[in-house]
């Protein structure tokens, strides 16, 4: 299936209210998310819901939007989840409105995954989201405090 997460702040310096997970479409064609849903988060794509190719997609945490709008001004939000995500790891799931399993992200905050990522203001960027689900992971700290890639490429201090 071509759509991958590629970045996700599980433990964002400031709590829950900064978190985020990113997707993308890795393929050259347009893809179609109407009714699927991502466990591990609470989020339902709604009807129509179509990514182009190539094009990434933002989803924040529902407990508090403006806080991320305040810290990422410039940020295009594509919708919110309920929950949070686990500061330790846990494993997100792209399903199909049947319920069958797409994509899978289970991350941590062990190796190989960058501990950088773990309360220290980093995301965590997926190197190369193109591998199939079964693939090992190859992530990366994204910088200190910095916004989505696509949607804000700069780096922000306090």
């Amino acid at each position: 299936f071509p759509v991958r997460f590629t970045e996700v702040m599980y433990d964002p310096i400031g709590g829950s209210e900064y978190e985020f997970v990113e997707l993308q479409n890795v393929s050259q064609t347009e893809v179609d998310l109407s009714w699927y849903r991502i466990n591990g988060i609470d989020f339902q794509f709604r009807l129509q819901a179509r990514l182009d190719p190539g094009e990434r997609i933002l989803l924040i945490n529902a407990i508090d939007p403006d806080a991320l709008a305040k810290r990422y001004p410039r940020l295009k939000v594509y919708g919110r989840y309920n929950g949070t995500l686990a500061r330790g790891g846990e494993k997100l799931v792209l399903e199909n409105p049947l319920g069958q399993t797409l994509v899978t992200l289970k991350y941590n905050d062990k190796a190989p995954w960058p501990s950088a990522a773990a309360g220290e203001g980093h995301s965590l960027e997926i190197i190369d989201p193109r591998p199939t689900p079964t693939t090992p992971p190859t992530g990366k700290p994204a910088p200190k405090r910095a916004a989505p890639r696509e949607s804000n490429p700069e780096v922000f201090d306090d």
